[in-house]
């Protein structure tokens, strides 16, 4: 008699669904733990960390988010993230299933360096250039919002 064979039916049969789980998931937490670091989140948020838990603003789904020049990004957010404006800046944070390795940003308006504006296949666009050599760009309702912001911050001078 073998030793599998004398094994119960419910435990072999727990095992066949769970271990496919696990691995799901665990390759799910590997890909997105991947993007964050390799894509440019992580190096924006070690340097504009957000608080917990995210302040009071206006929230916006953003449609595209890209770290980097140009339309060309490891980090290539379609969305996954929510645009929190603020009197003092912005924040950025991802939906729940991609929070892994991506904690909260939080820039401040003194800290965009310069913007650019325009219309990308017909969606608004705005491409942030901040003071520590990052570059993000937002697609959608989020960029209308994120423009609309900045301009009001530049008429109270920050």
């Amino acid at each position: 008699m073998s030793v599998i064979g004398s094994m119960p039916t419910s435990l072999t049969g727990a095992t066949g669904v769970l271990v496919p789980v696990v691995l799901g998931i665990a390759l799910w937490l590997g890909v997105v733990a991947l993007i964050g670091t390799f894509g440019g989140w992580g190096a924006v948020a070690r340097d504009y960390p957000a608080p917990e838990p995210p302040k009071a603003g206006e929230r916006v789904t953003v449609s595209l988010l890209l770290f980097g020049r140009g339309m060309m990004s490891l980090g290539n957010y379609r969305y996954a993230v929510t645009l929190i404006v603020t009197p003092h800046g912005f924040e950025l944070r991802t939906k729940p299933l991609f929070q892994f390795q991506h904690p909260g940003i939080a820039v401040p308006w003194r800290e965009v360096r310069a913007y650019e504006k325009g219309t990308s296949f017909g969606w608004p666009f705005v491409e942030l250039m901040l003071s520590r050599g990052q570059h993000l760009r937002m697609r959608g309702r989020a960029a209308t919002a994120l423009i609309q912001a900045l301009a009001r911050a530049a008429a109270r001078g920050e």
